[in-house]
């Protein structure tokens, strides 16, 4: 038939194939083509699909692992991991139960396993850490070794490096913590100095602002915690909004007045 690329049928006979051609393109299962290869049925590829010369989407049924918008790799043998992105989990190796979502995210990964990264770069720099979920643009960015860490915002935990077990929700909620542990901060700008002090609490933006060092301390309300001059504070707590605490070892109630 017309449009029709032709094959052959028998020894010395022609006959339709199921190719179609017209001016606008090539079609595989219909006579319409919308564009210049148009198939109107399953396609298969036994490896990939690549887009300019690059795999944009692959993975193995028998790992589990699939991966979409120039993710992953094609090498990893690490088992049930999923990444959509470009460059999430491009190292990874042996790592498993993976899922990156995001420009670079989890991007050096090589043997974490059961993180959950949301957004570009979040936990981009992670290479062992394992247990983490950051999500927000930059969340946990830094991260490398650090386990069971959860930030929720951009810029949450950015600094961590191998800090474990802290939950950090709010912008740049203990942005600064570098090898902290145990530390809690809700709300925007929450320990966001705390380097390595652990198991402080704050609640509120802006708790714990000044805090470096300190330990054990807890602050509840908008702006609670040390000024900063005591930067390095022990076992302090500041209930209320701007409560300011002074000295280890000590409860302040109310506002600053």
């Amino acid at each position: 038939g017309s449009h029709y690329v032709p094959m052959w049928t028998g020894t010395t006979t022609l006959g339709d194939s199921r190719i179609f051609q017209d001016p606008t393109g090539v079609g595989v299962g219909t006579t319409t083509p919308g564009a210049a290869f148009d198939v109107n049925g399953a396609i298969n590829a036994a490896t990939s699909f690549n887009l300019a010369g690059k795999p944009f989407a692959f993975g193995k049924l028998s790992t589990l692992n699939v991966f979409l918008g120039f993710s992953g790799n094609s090498t990893m043998t690490g088992l049930g991991n999923t990444a959509n992105g470009p460059e999430a989990l491009y190292s990874n190796t042996t790592g498993a139960s993976n899922t990156a979502t995001g420009t670079a995210a989890l991007f050096l990964n090589t043997t974490g396993s059961n993180n959950t990264a949301t957004g570009p770069g979040a936990l981009e720099l992670n290479t062992t850490g394992s247990d983490n979920t950051a999500t927000g643009a930059s969340a946990l960015q830094y991260n490398t070794t650090g386990n069971f860490n959860t930030a929720e915002g951009w810029k949450a935990l950015i600094a961590n490096t191998n800090g474990y077990s802290n939950t950090a929700q709010g912008e740049n909620a203990l942005g600064e913590n570098t090898t902290g542990a145990l530390n809690t901060a809700q709300g925007a700008y929450a320990l966001p100095a705390n380097t390595t002090g652990y198991e402080n609490t704050g609640i509120g933006e802006a708790t714990l602002l000044y805090n470096t060092t300190g330990s054990y301390n807890t602050a509840l309300g908008y702006f609670a915690g040390p000024d900063s001059a005591h930067t390095g504070l022990f076992y302090a707590t500041a209930i209320g909004a701007e409560a300011v605490v002074s000295q280890s070892n000590a409860i302040v109630l109310g506002g600053p007045y």
